[in-house]
């Protein structure tokens, strides 16, 4: 920090304890020119005072870029000062990219970056224990149970896990799916960790696992309610992981995860218009209950219905994933017939199916909510102890 007979460099901002506010005032107005930032670190900011500094030439930068200050993300563009020691730079841009492996829902890329950010915290604490962003270590903690239990079965597209081959499974939406059972843990020890409170820059985490809970909920049937409805939803969870494969790079996966939201759309649509009733294992079409139901016998008898175009391209789509290593055959599907079938058929599923659905493939495919302030600063302490001038 500041200190009367310093010199000023408007490089980055000014840090100045409360006690010298009034020298560094006077020190700018003599220098004349352009003046930095301002940053009056109150007595209670002054232990933390290296955080602060931190996150007000990210907010500065931010200012500048025109970028929210709530997610101060391209901190991996910014340059800090070097006034800023390596402990804290470091852990800024592991922050960083904990972000990024977060909106990626990358599972491996998340845990170690969450091993990085533990590393440079405990490099900080171990230079001054009271100075290192307060309840970081908690918050990658939840982090870590939040990637086990829920983003890397996401990340293999299957809602339930079944303990066997038993073919009632074939009627999966008779009970709540598997990751519905862990977002709910989830939520309990959310609520646990944070004593029912969280810090203001967690809340909108609380929110997405509420939300995403609810969403999961509506894979299973209820009194009442027919199959057609749960099986668009699982047609909006599949097409919401291929979405987020085709962004990985992995075309040839999101065109097979495709197929299998498209395959539930065109059950649901058969069951709709009464080809298909569900007194057996899995439902069966009913002018032929010795058939199985089948993307192809689907498509068939919704030939007369309009498909808006899409006819031959699910032929196609199915032909692909008939020959896959993964189903039937050996092929590896090149990306890039991958994604040029895929750019074909995605965006006019909306039309096939209803604005629910559309939404419901939202929903599914947003990261959870976090930001640097949530990592850095999660309950504001550090904000409320400076103020910018």
């Amino acid at each position: 920090m500041w200190q009367p007979g310093q010199p000023i460099s408007i490089d980055a901002p000014l840090l100045v304890p409360t006690a010298h506010m009034g020298a560094a005032l006077a020190a700018l107005a003599a220098a004349g020119g352009p003046s930095p930032a301002v940053v009056e670190v109150l007595p209670n900011g002054q232990p933390r005072w290296q955080l602060i500094d931190l996150l007000t030439q990210l907010q500065t930068a931010g200012v500048r870029s025109q970028d929210s200050p709530h997610r101060w993300r391209w901190l991996l563009r910014v340059p800090l000062s070097p006034r800023l020691p390596a402990y804290v730079r470091e852990l800024g841009m592991a922050c960083g990219l904990l972000l990024d492996a977060i909106e990626a829902m990358d599972p491996v890329a998340i845990e170690h970056q969450c091993d990085q950010v533990d590393r440079r915290r405990l490099e900080w604490e171990a230079v001054s224990s009271n100075s290192a962003p307060p309840r970081l270590e908690e918050i990658v903690e939840f982090i870590r149970q939040l990637t086990q239990r829920l983003i890397r079965p996401f990340e293999q597209a299957a809602a339930y896990h079944h303990p066997n081959s038993n073919s009632a499974h074939r009627n999966w939406w008779k009970s709540f799916p598997t990751l519905r059972t862990a977002c709910g843990e989830l939520v309990s020890q959310f609520q646990s960790t944070f004593s029912r409170s969280p810090p203001e820059e967690l809340k909108e985490m609380g929110v997405w696992l509420d939300k995403l809970f609810k969403l999961l909920t509506l894979l299973r049937k209820e009194t009442g309610q027919s199959e057609p409805s749960v099986l668009k939803q699982a047609s909006a969870f599949c097409t919401a992981r291929a979405d987020a494969a085709l962004r990985a790079g992995h075309a040839g996966l999101a065109l097979l995860y495709l197929h299998r939201g498209v395959d539930w759309l065109l059950t649901a649509k058969c069951a709709d218009a009464g080809h298909i009733v569900f007194n057996t294992y899995g439902g069966r079409y009913t002018h032929d209950s010795s058939t199985p139901i089948s993307f192809a016998s689907s498509l068939s008898l919704l030939s007369q219905q309009p498909l808006h175009g899409l006819e031959a391209h699910f032929k196609e789509l199915n032909a692909w994933r008939n020959l896959a290593i993964h189903t039937h055959h050996m092929t590896l599907i090149p990306n890039g017939e991958a994604e040029a079938l895929y750019l074909k058929i995605r965006p006019k599923l909306k039309h096939l199916a209803d604005t629910a659905w559309d939404q419901a493939c939202s929903d599914y495919g947003l990261p959870p909510p976090l930001t640097l302030l949530s990592l850095l600063d999660a309950d504001g302490t550090v904000r409320s102890a400076f103020t910018v001038t």
